[in-house]
């Protein structure tokens, strides 16, 4: 189903664009904000609401452990590597004094798919694991994406410091906390009234 709508969205996308050019690079733009506030927030819910809850409370610390700490490592793993290709002069059009872009590339590229859960559905061990770990995985690359945004330089600056560094972390900390507390209510609440309907 995820391939048949990715075909059909890159089809629909080629048709549009060879009607009118103008029509996409200046009419439709991207807008960030509503993908990750908008419409990936009910995916994680409904992925969140139809799992196993025995299983994945069983496996809650490791799949937490991956998901977040996993996803931390490969984002900076990834990003560090690709700014030091990109200083070595292997990548061209990259940052070479400023590693929030590479770290940036490495937030996208570190955001993992759900879609290796079918293939090991018969244990409910591993596809909890998977499963946690894939649900914790979105949430930590979205924030972190975001943080780093915030500070990609808008030219080639140098002036990448430490304390930037840290204002990235507590901005993390801080989405991550208030993230954390509005997925919680929102959970409950929405537990309550399916509780109701009962």
């Amino acid at each position: 189903a995820k391939q048949a709508s990715l075909l059909l969205g890159a089809a629909m996308g080629g048709i549009l664009f060879a009607a009118d050019p103008q029509y996409i690079t200046h009419t439709m733009k991207f807008n960030s904000d509503l993908f990750f506030y908008v419409l990936i927030p009910p995916l994680l819910f409904t992925e969140a609401f139809t799992m196993h809850k025995r299983h994945f409370f069983t496996n809650v610390a490791t799949a937490a452990l991956l998901g977040f700490l996993g996803t931390v490592i490969s984002i900076f793993g990834i990003g560090l590597l690709t700014f030091e290709a990109a200083r070595a002069g292997w990548i061209s059009r990259m940052s070479k004094n400023n590693p929030t872009e590479a770290l940036t590339l490495g937030a996208v590229l570190s955001s993992a798919d759900g879609s290796d859960l079918f293939e090991v559905q018969e244990n409910p061990h591993m596809y909890s694991l998977l499963f946690g770990e894939s649900v914790l995985n979105d949430p930590t690359t979205i924030v972190l994406f975001t943080a780093l945004k915030k500070i990609a330089p808008p030219d080639d600056k140098p002036d990448y410091s430490v304390a930037d560094g840290f204002a990235t972390f507590g901005d993390f900390l801080r989405v991550l906390a208030l993230s954390t507390v509005v997925g919680a209510a929102a959970g409950i609440f929405a537990s309550v009234c399916l509780r109701r309907l009962e």
